[in-house]
């Protein structure tokens, strides 16, 4: 089988170790990963924003916290191609934990 020919991948809903290729890029007050998927093998990029729902603070800005940043996140293959029993979802069905770097929450 050859892992980066579409067809040959069939979506799949499963939890795996994070690429090994695994790139950061800031974009704004977000941060972007990409990588190669390591189940597909195609290229998934996923921005990850900043915020955890529901912590910022309303009110007068002297008063206000800073919102709370969770280092680690879910990702997933995000890749452009339709793998067979996706429907009309993007990527394998693969996702992973990633942390954020030091950067991203300084």
């Amino acid at each position: 089988m050859r892992r980066n020919n579409p067809g040959d991948r069939r979506y799949e809903e499963q939890t795996v170790a994070p690429p090994g290729d695994l790139q950061w890029r800031p974009e704004g007050d977000d941060w972007i990963a990409w990588g190669t998927c390591p189940v597909c093998a195609h290229r998934t990029e996923k921005e990850l924003v900043d915020l955890v729902p529901g912590t910022v603070t309303k009110g007068k800005p002297w008063g206000r916290k800073k919102p709370e940043v969770r280092r680690e996140r879910t990702m997933d293959c995000t890749c452009d191609i339709t793998h067979r029993g996706a429907e009309e979802r993007r990527g394998c069905g693969a996702s992973w934990t990633v942390r954020l770097p030091d950067a991203a929450v300084s």
